[in-house]
């Protein structure tokens, strides 16, 4: 069942949900709650972790018929910053390569650096909506 929404998160539930990023897995709500805050509630999104981020938690983010793609590092002190640094290069040379749309050295909740990009391919054609699934703001 694929359910699209908007989340808001109060500071109280961020702390508590934070509490399990100790583990090799980040809680899917701590996710969902940096998507929100990195895309407005105008199009319902949905996030899905991705399996095969071998050095970095990738989660896939729909976002009506746009495909973008959060990358969560591991490493607690370590940073996105050299690879937006060679995205920018890069596209200024006109090399095709995703654009990064959201950067952040240091997120609060999830305690780790963090990087959305877009989807590099455009092939990409939206799931259909479960009969009855509308997004909907908490």
């Amino acid at each position: 069942m694929l359910t699209r929404h908007c989340h808001t998160f109060s500071q109280m539930t961020l702390e508590v949900l934070s509490i399990g990023i100790q583990s090799k897995t980040i809680d899917i709500r701590l996710i969902e709650a940096l998507v929100a805050r990195v895309f407005p509630c105008t199009v319902p999104s949905h996030v899905e972790r991705v399996e095969e981020g071998v050095s970095t938690y990738v989660y896939r983010i729909y976002r009506g018929n746009e495909l973008f793609y959060l990358r969560v590092l591991p490493e607690v002190n370590a940073s996105f910053a050299p690879e937006v640094y060679v995205h920018e290069m890069l596209r200024a040379k006109n090399v095709k390569v995703p654009e990064v749309v959201y950067f952040e050295h240091y997120n609060e909740a999830v305690q780790r650096s963090v990087m959305v990009t877009s989807n590099q391919r455009k092939t990409y054609r939206p799931l259909p909506r479960e009969r009855g699934s509308q997004g909907h703001r908490r």
